[in-house]
């Protein structure tokens, strides 16, 4: 079809243009419903452009708020902020009106909604309060393409036809709740002057303000805490107020606005959470530091256990560091220094006294999260030392002791396995010269399953605590989600990655790398022990030569599992760290070693090996050891690495370029770039630990501490937790930072000094800020004094510049005198210049009394010197020779000519006379 003259007619196609014609038709009316759309929303535009011009309304803002949406950064890679969701509010109110909203309330402004009862026409009231909800929620979705704006006359509209603006949503919500979160301060004014609840909560006990927080809306905040909204609203079971709620989502502008018109910093929740542990926890790290700068205490933990510390140390490590300064007290006059320490153990008492709670301490976080920094903060020093002190040296020199004996038996059995070799003797026969063997061997035996049986009680211990942990954490995570708001997503989503995270996490025990080692060396001390048995039940040479290779590589492995438990020590920690990274660098290297390797060794033995090749070696009379065999082959080639010793000649008489082509590539990859690389790696893993020798070392002496605590059992564990609260709350010990022992190097003296100062300026500018105030009176007084001063100085320059005017004019007259009777010698000073007086032109010439030949000479001279004065004098001097020019007629009367003016007319002068002369020489007839 197609529109001809205003009317719509068929188009005349063939059978096989039906198809080709129909979609034409539909093009056009598709295209005609598109133009009278587009249309239709320009005219929208421009009458609504039109009535905000001559609305009761058009000083109110009416667009969203002006600030740039917000990503939060955690342990994800991106939490979906507030102001980043469709809408707050839930648009589905098709079924809403009927007995859940028929509320009345005593406020004055909340307009009662008559009940409604299924199958009963909507009243109007309901069905505008509907619109009005719907209204808000499609503004805020379309928001998220570009910006919209309210149109108070359709919402004036709404309210006409009975619409409450605290009408609901299924979950409790006003239309104040999705202006609190992203619409200008002037809707929220609207609002509430249209009857709006500002203390309105949903079913969450979340009111505005806890929205406004929430979405770091300062402006907003503090609209609404001006217009009465409640500081300390609690939310329903959850008990949070909205200083939690900017706390919890890193809205620190809101939490600024919020302390300063009064919020709490020690406000609780339903778990004795304050909003600096609802920060740390959820990793909320602006927010946190904040409220540290602020004094907020770093000390405190929940109902169930839970440090603050444990969570900044795990989620915030820098905010951590700030924090930990709250347990380190100076006092330079008194030379003491306070360490509170038991703000480092969590202590949860039952009705008994016993700790019950399954939280994690802050020196587990640390030593669990590798945080070398922390480490060596002078709190985690101190506590280091009095665990070390309590129970860890003594523990440590315990097992240093079994360890040591346990290595002297395996070496002892080692060093005589060839004894009783000699003939005719047995390795146990005869009896009675060696039952030291019998004796020995059954100890070490009963040593190593003792070793093993404890391995399998830390890992039984290990799972115990580590489940018992996790059932605990995730309770806890289950009590927060319970409060989840159905329609802020992104709370349940974290929740549930964190749960996730600890589900997957692993124990502890499986987290140091010498457990792994040590059951490396329990495995080679069972080879031992099996091979020893075949070769005495077997009798064979096979098992015989067997056994002396593994005990050999045995042995090797238990000397070096003894650094485990040297570790604890201060001198020898670094090293033996240091030897953990070699070993761990090394095997990464061998396996891309191994990945050139082992196709070299492949064509090497394709090439040079086997019983052939090697007969031609030695027809040739060259060395065919290490060719022959797969094994000695592997071993020769190994030589190329490290640029030994290798039959060159040998491979040479085989296939001269197969030769040249392996060795050389070889030798250019191997040699030189896996070599280089391994020095490489080694050169920076030395670097690393030695850089941080003394944080390894805190750190090797906390993980046997740690592992020590695990293997407690619970009273002499609790027994030690109870002493440092005891004890050590605060520990009051001796303080000089100018001390000359080792350990205080002038570095360390120079950042202690470095950092007082800063403290102190920091300080003094605090001070200033809060001593402005007091000082008001003293500052205006300086002012007005600085007011009166600046008067009188501006009336003194006044003064002066009239009088230098009166001077200037005075100068131009006295040099419009002098200047108007011709040349002078010289310009002559100001008072001299006062004292001339007019002279005739017969006195001037009559002065001159000289005869014509020695005047004109002399004027010769003059001229010659003239002009060299004129060629080299600048503009600023003073002396001269000048002519005068007289004033013309055409002078304005009382005004005088400037001095650039006076200066032109002595040139213009000056070159007249000079002209005039010249002439007057010419006419007079010369003299012989």
């Amino acid at each position: 079809m197609m529109a001809r003259n205003g009317k719509v007619h068929p188009i005349a196609v063939g059978k096989g243009d039906f198809d080709r014609g129909r979609d034409l038709e539909m093009n056009h009316i598709n295209h005609v419903e598109s133009s009278r759309r587009k249309d239709s929303q320009g005219n929208w535009k421009f009458v609504s452009r039109k009535v905000s011009a001559v609305s009761r309304w058009k000083g109110y803002t009416r667009s969203m708020r002006e600030s740039p949406k917000k990503e939060y950064q955690g342990i994800y890679r991106r939490i979906q902020s507030l102001t980043e969701q469709s809408c707050v509010l839930d648009s589905d109110v098709e079924d809403l009106g009927h007995d859940r909203l028929a509320m009345y309330d005593t406020n004055v402004y909340m307009k009662p909604m008559p009940t409604v009862n299924k199958g009963e026409p909507v009243n109007p009231a309901i069905a505008a309060s509907r619109a009005l909800i719907i209204y808000f929620a499609k503004l805020a979705r379309a928001s998220i393409e570009h910006e919209q704006e309210l149109d108070f006359e359709f919402i004036q509209g709404l309210l006409g036809e009975g619409a409450d603006v605290n009408f609901t949503d299924r979950h409790g919500q006003t239309v104040l709740h999705e202006v609190a979160r992203i619409w200008h301060v002037d809707v929220a004014k609207f609002i509430i002057e249209n009857g709006g609840d500002v203390n309105k909560t949903d079913d969450y006990g979340r009111s505005p303000l806890h929205v406004a927080a929430a979405v770091d809306y300062p402006e907003m905040v503090e609209f609404l805490l001006n217009s009465k909204a409640d500081l300390h609203a609690c939310t329903y079971g959850e008990e949070q107020t909205p200083t939690h709620y900017a706390a919890k989502n890193d809205a620190a502008k809101s939490l600024k606005v919020l302390l300063k018109l009064g919020g709490g910093m020690e406000d609780r929740d339903f778990k004795q959470r304050t909003p600096l542990q609802v920060a740390a926890e959820l990793d909320r790290s602006e927010t946190a530091k904040y409220l540290i700068d602020q004094g907020a205490l770093a000390g405190v933990q929940d109902n169930a256990g839970s440090s603050v510390m444990t969570f900044m140390i795990s989620k915030m490590p820098p905010v951590a560091k700030e924090a930990l300064d709250q347990f380190h007290t100076t006092n330079r006059g008194n030379r003491q220094q306070y360490f509170y320490l038991n703000h480092l153990e969590p202590y949860l008492k039952n009705d008994e006294g016993q700790y019950i709670s399954c939280a994690r301490s802050p020196l587990h976080a640390v030593v669990h999260f590798k945080q070398m920094e922390l480490i060596m903060h002078p709190v985690f020093k101190r506590l280091i030392e009095v665990k070390w002190d309590q129970f860890g040296r003594r523990g440590t020199m315990k097992n240093i002791f079994i360890h040591a004996f346990f290595v002297v038996l395996w070496t002892a059995l080692g060093v005589t396995l060839h004894m009783g070799e000699e003939p005719g003797a047995d390795y146990y026969y005869p009896i009675t010269k060696y039952w030291w063997r019998v004796v020995l061997e059954t100890l070490a035996c009963c040593m190593t399953l003792y070793f093993i049986c404890v391995e399998f009680l830390e890992i039984t211990a290990s799972k115990k605590a580590h489940k018992r942990w996790q059932t605990w954490r995730i309770g806890e995570l289950d009590k927060d989600t319970q409060y989840c708001h159905p329609r802020w997503p992104e709370e349940r989503k974290y929740l549930d990655m964190e749960r996730i995270d600890i589900a997957e996490s692993g124990i502890s025990y499986f987290n140091d790398a010498w457990n792994y080692f040590d059951w490396v060396t329990y495995a080679w001390i069972l080879g031992i022990i099996v091979t020893r048995i075949f070769a005495v039940a077997l009798k064979n040479e096979m098992a015989h030569s067997l056994h002396p290779k593994v005990f050999a590589i045995a042995l090797i492995f238990i000397w070096l599992r003894l650094m485990k438990v040297f570790r604890g020590f201060v001198t020898l920690g670094p090293f033996i760290v240091m030897i953990g990274h070699i070993i761990d660098d090394t095997l990464k290297f061998g396996f891309l070693y191994f990945e050139i390797y082992v196709p070299y060794v492949c064509a090497f033995w394709i090439v040079f090996g086997g019983s052939k090749n090697a007969a031609i070696m030695e027809q040739n009379g060259q060395d065919s050891k290490g060719w022959k065999d797969f094994n000695d082959l592997m071993y020769s080639v190994w030589q190329l690495t490290v640029v030994g010793n290798y039959p060159w000649d040998s491979l040479l008489v085989v296939d001269r370029l197969m030769a040249q082509i392996l060795c050389g590539t070889y030798l250019a990859v191997s040699a030189i770039v896996m070599l280089n690389l391994f020095i490489a790696l080694m050169s920076d893993t030395f670097q690393r630990v030695y850089d941080n020798a003394k944080a390894n070392a805190a750190m090797q002496r906390a993980s046997t501490i740690l592992a020590m605590e695990e293997n407690m059992g619970e009273k002499e564990r609790e027994k030690y937790r109870r002493r440092i609260h005891q004890r050590f709350a605060p520990e009051e010990m001796y303080y000089d930072d100018d001390s000359t022992q080792p350990g205080s190097g002038t570095l360390e003296r120079m950042t202690h000094q470095i950092k007082e100062v800063v403290d102190e300026v920091y300080e003094i500018l605090e001070g200033k800020k809060g001593s402005t105030v007091k000082m008001d009176k003293n500052v205006a007084k300086e002012i007005e004094q600085l007011r009166s001063d600046l008067a009188e100085v501006s009336a003194r320059h006044e003064q002066t510049v009239k009088e230098m005017r009166s001077e200037v004019a005075e100068v131009k007259a006295l040099l419009t005198r002098a200047l108007q009777y011709g040349p002078v010698p010289s310009l002559p000073a100001v008072s001299s210049v006062r004292s001339l007086q007019p002279q005739s032109p017969q006195q001037v010439i009559s002065g001159d009394t000289r005869s014509p030949s020695k005047r004109s000479a002399s004027s010769r001279s003059h001229r010659k010197k003239h002009r060299r004065q004129l060629d080299f004098r600048s503009d600023d001097e003073d002396g001269g020779r000048y002519q005068g020019l007289p004033l013309t007629d055409d002078e304005a009367p009382n005004e005088l000519p400037s001095v650039s003016v006076l200066a032109s007319r002595a040139h213009a002068s000056r070159k007249r006379a000079k002209e005039e002369q010249d002439q007057s020489e010419m006419r007079r007839p010369q003299v012989d």
